[in-house]
């Protein structure tokens, strides 16, 4: 059996690089990855970016939809008639209307 002593910070670092080497930590690594992206920022000053442009050229309503999945999806096939099909992450639809006076 394996024991980490997490009380100190030579312990916390060998934890830590111990988990890094076993599949666990390879997808756990893989989706901070995903997740600490900057997406969400770029869509932000997209959003901001349609909203001006509308108001320029004299829109009068608008609706803007976004979908943001991050994650980790699997679906196989396992068996005949058996199938797994997950997303680990998060699946999100926004939906913006703007009115313009």
């Amino acid at each position: 059996m394996k024991t980490f002593d997490l009380t100190t910070k030579d312990g916390m670092e060998i934890a830590k690089k111990y988990f890094e080497l076993t599949p666990v930590g390879m997808l756990f690594k893989i989706g901070k990855m995903i997740f600490d992206s900057d997406s969400v920022k770029k869509q932000g000053k997209t959003v901001e970016d349609l909203i001006k442009d509308g108001k320029e050229k004299g829109v009068d309503e608008m609706e803007i939809i976004l979908d943001n999945k991050k994650g980790f999806h699997f679906d196989a096939p396992i068996d005949e008639g058996i199938k797994i099909d997950t997303v680990l992450g998060s699946d999100e639809k926004v939906r913006i209307r703007v009115k313009y006076k």
